[in-house]
């Protein structure tokens, strides 16, 4: 996953998933190379506010989350661990991150693909425990 989406990100194909530059590792770990979102994590933004968002941003935050995953889903993508702590934030505008658990749908067995636990409980949609389609389900 991480080698498709980071040669699509050369042309900036999606302004919403964080971008790539590149992989290195060494004998125990791999490192990537992204851009920096120094705007933290919209968990931490939201938790740390001092005042409740107002709904127009919350409208842009959710609307962003919404075209990174049409985005991935147009490629048969699955992230799996959609959550606030998974969405950057930089300059105002949201960037999904962290495919470790993502998946092409053509990948797997269909009933892995549904019925492996995967995610954050909280986030975790009904597909995990269903066999319907619905990665939406967490907004």
């Amino acid at each position: 996953i991480f080698c498709l989406l980071a040669q699509e990100q050369e042309a900036k194909a999606c302004p919403h998933l964080l971008q790539m530059f590149g992989a290195f590792s060494d004998v125990m770990d791999t490192y990537l190379v992204t851009e920096l979102a120094d705007g933290g994590d919209l968990f931490s933004f939201t938790a740390n506010s001092r005042k409740p968002l107002v709904e127009e941003q919350v409208r842009s935050f959710t609307w962003q989350l919404l075209q990174a995953l049409q985005y991935l889903h147009e490629r048969r993508i699955g992230h799996r661990d959609i959550s606030l702590e998974n969405a950057l934030l930089s300059r105002g505008v949201v960037k999904v991150m962290d495919f470790g658990m993502a998946c092409q749908t053509h990948a797997e067995d269909l009933a892995l693909r549904y019925f492996r636990t995967v995610g954050k409980d909280t986030y975790r949609g009904p597909e995990c425990y269903l066999p319907k389609e619905s990665e939406v389900h967490v907004m």
